[in-house]
């Protein structure tokens, strides 16, 4: 929520009062002007709340998993329990193919929404 926060304080709202102003309902408005502004913010979101909820080991593992088995705890089973070294190497594998793909999903969203992600430093 956050990262969608700090984005919408920077919407020029006028903007916005100017698309009413020419026609536009405000559902028009929202989709032709506040959407392209905030859609950077919405992807940085997304992905911050996949890769932790991938990455997730900490947490479930010291307050307890319950039923729902994250990822991590998963390859840590695998390992240090089952010994079975090589599902645990192909679901890390998985996992870091996962995030490289969300990686690249954020950088062609950014691109393709105004986001400047060539010279980000």
């Amino acid at each position: 929520m956050l990262a969608i926060y700090s984005v919408l304080t920077t919407v020029e709202w006028e903007l916005v009062e100017a698309a009413r102003d020419l026609g536009a309902s405000r559902i028009r408005s929202f989709f032709a002007v506040v959407l392209p502004e905030i859609m950077p913010g919405i992807t940085v979101a997304t992905v911050i709340s996949f890769a932790w909820s991938v990455g997730a080991y900490s947490a479930p593992a010291l307050l307890g998993a319950g039923s729902d088995r994250p990822f991590a705890l998963e390859v840590q089973e695998q390992m240090l329990v089952n010994f079975n070294w090589p599902i645990a190497t192909a679901l890390s594998t998985v996992m870091l193919v996962l995030m490289f793909v969300s990686i690249l999903v954020i950088y062609t969203v950014l691109g393709r929404f105004g986001g400047d992600v060539t010279n980000a430093t």
